[in-house]
């Protein structure tokens, strides 16, 4: 008990502490951007690349909970006063600084990620601000341009929907720089940015959190439906659980994005809880089935997916569980699609469950060997199963 208060003590020391750096680093940026502020305003006879690399240092300083910086502030400020070379040169110069700074906070090819979406992002900046075609055009309206290039030139290595929300910023930040002197915006435009968008983020954080975990409850509660149904169809072998490994591994191998990998995690753990709709008398039958019977068990995939559909998950898992007794050549069940009809999580699913499904034993027969299981699928591979597929099943076993 004692070691356990101590422990919290400690913690809460350590936390303190740290909001204590983090409020003074704070501190120290607001009057370093007012420092660069009244160094650009002051007159001639100065330099203003010094209070630029300032106020480059500090909006690559200031993180987002993306990953991602205040950066783009200083790449659209920067446009009417710096050439590409002389921003390209401390925008990579500020990147590569807080990446040696904080080890620990970066990742190398996060980093090498950072340098060159920041490069694309100077560059295409540079060219629609000052490109001859533009220069026609007023001013702040090429600001507002180049501001979108901007945005779509830093998100495009890491392209997700979810980026988004955050475009607002970038006209918002081009239409101050327009239309105030650098020397007034300077200070209230990072800090403020910053801010705004740090309370957004922290928003949809908590919103999120609510959301995940109704999720979690839902999903624990259909988890508990689906290793009924195991129990009642077959023992206890961990059928789905195995089946859910192998294919989160085969849809990687597949280069499936992280949504779609995520749909056929949770797909290939609740596919058959359908079959809660199916007369025990014919899931337990150890023979095979009269046709009256197999057309009660063709049910199982619409009803598994009318079920899922009511937990609302934010990646398509009812249209993978729906599919998965779909065949590449169109004689499967229930709509009968064919080939990339099928969603690419179906088809990898119901290969999986096929080789397990012959690995694993049953109340009316016992497994057979994985090979031999393997071969058996593969000699439907263009019929039942995506031939694709199926090939990184054999490179897997090997």
């Amino acid at each position: 008990m004692l070691t356990d208060v101590y422990t919290w003590h400690m913690t809460c020391n350590a936390s303190s502490h740290q909001m204590l750096l983090y409020k003074s680093w704070l501190a120290v940026s607001v009057i370093l951007i007012l420092a660069g502020t009244a160094w650009i305003a002051s007159g001639e006879g100065t330099n203003p690349y010094f209070a630029y690399s300032i106020l480059a240092l500090l909006a690559y300083g200031l993180d987002l909970a993306d990953g991602s910086t205040m950066g783009f502030v200083f790449i659209l400020v920067a446009l009417p006063h710096l050439g590409w070379r002389e921003t390209l040169l401390l925008a990579e110069s500020a990147t590569f600084i807080h990446a040696v700074t904080h080890p620990d906070r970066v990742e190398p090819r996060a980093l090498l990620r950072s340098l060159s979406s920041t490069a694309l992002a100077v560059m295409a900046t540079q060219f629609a601000f000052h490109g001859s075609a533009l220069a026609p055009i007023a001013e702040p309206l090429r600001l507002m341009l180049a501001s979108g290039v901007c945005f779509v030139a830093l998100h495009a290595l890491r392209w997700n929907r979810s980026n988004l929300w955050s475009f607002p910023y970038y006209p918002v930040a081009a239409a101050i720089a327009a239309l105030f002197p650098i020397s007034v915006v300077l200070a209230p435009l990072l800090y403020l940015t910053w801010w705004s968008y740090r309370l957004y983020e922290r928003r949809l954080e908590q919103q999120q959190k609510q959301w995940k975990k109704a999720a979690s409850l839902n999903l624990r509660t259909i988890e508990a439906l689906a290793l009924a149904i195991e129990a009642k169809d077959q023992p206890m072998t961990g059928h789905s659980r195995r089946v859910q490994i192998y294919a989160i591994e085969m849809a990687k191998e597949l280069g499936l994005e992280p949504h779609e990998i995520e749909a056929l995690r949770t797909a290939s753990l609740l596919y058959d809880i359908g079959e809660l709709a199916v007369p025990e008398h014919i899931i337990l039958k150890p023979g095979p089935l009269t046709p009256e019977e197999f057309e009660k068990v063709k049910i199982h995939p619409r009803v598994a997916a009318e079920i899922l559909e009511q937990v609302d998950f934010p990646y398509p898992v009812a249209p993978i569980v729906l599919a998965h007794h779909e065949k590449w050549d169109g004689t499967g069940y229930p709509k009968g699609l064919k080939g990339t009809e099928i969603p690419i999580g179906a088809r990898i699913l119901s290969a999986v469950d096929a080789v397990d499904a012959y690995a694993s034993p049953r109340r009316h027969r016992a497994a057979i060997d994985v090979r031999e299981a393997l071969e058996r699928v593969a000699s439907q591979s263009g019929k039942a199963y995506d031939p694709r597929v199926i090939s990184v099943l054999r490179r897997k076993q090997k």
